[in-house]
């Protein structure tokens, strides 16, 4: 009995150092590639963390938000942005841990992600929108 507690406690151990060795590997190797580039977008300074946006067009606010994924990003709105900004000014942010936005260690909620939004809104924004959420299918 003892001897199969000690097997299961060290092979928890060894998993948890692969996928703890696993996640920073992928993070090194995204950031060394760069594979979001900055194109024409701003940094909102927020209490936990820079966040990335773009703003294009004119006409009334519009704030597109990504899927709450860790590997989402604005960039999932590209082909919609284009259409919508000859009537709107069209915002996009990468949500704080998702793509080109910073990456803090913290636990991130639905509620941290609602403070971000309004924080964005009031500060950046500045006046009514319309938001739009993207929700994967397997959301529904």
């Amino acid at each position: 009995m003892k001897k199969n507690i000690k097997h299961f406690f060290l092979l928890t151990a060894l998993a948890a150092g692969t996928i703890h060795f696993v996640n920073r590997f992928i993070n090194m190797t995204a950031d060394i590639k760069n594979i979001l580039k900055a194109e024409n977008g701003n940094f909102y300074d927020w209490k936990n963390g820079q966040i990335y946006y773009t703003k294009r067009g004119s006409g009334s606010p519009l704030l597109l938000i990504h899927d709450l994924n860790p590997v989402s990003s604005s960039y999932e709105w590209c082909k919609v942005i284009r259409k919508l900004e000859k009537k709107h000014t069209v915002y996009t942010l990468d949500l704080l841990g998702c793509g080109r936005s910073a990456k803090p260690y913290l636990t991130y909620t639905n509620y941290l992600y609602v403070q971000l939004v309004t924080d964005f809104i009031q500060n950046v924004i500045g006046e009514k929108q319309i938001l739009l959420h993207r929700m994967n299918q397997s959301h529904l």
